[in-house]
């Protein structure tokens, strides 16, 4: 079985969770993580606002190839 990688948890996130927060900063109460995004963080050791980034990122790859 392959295991999963840091990216494909991103595009998985972008393409199916809740991202509403990632438009907020961190200390707004709309800004707290989705619990997906945090437990990607902590399998692969980077900082929820690494991850926030990265997922606004692939969403704007995603709304691309849409149009």
């Amino acid at each position: 079985m392959k295991r999963a990688s840091y990216r494909e948890g991103i595009h998985w996130i972008a393409a199916n969770d809740d991202t509403e927060w990632v438009d907020h900063e961190q200390e707004d109460a709309c800004g707290t993580p989705s619990v997906t995004a945090c437990l990607l963080a902590d399998l692969f050791g980077k900082d929820v606002e690494e991850v926030r980034v990265d997922i606004r990122r692939e969403i704007a790859r995603q709304d691309k190839e849409r149009t």
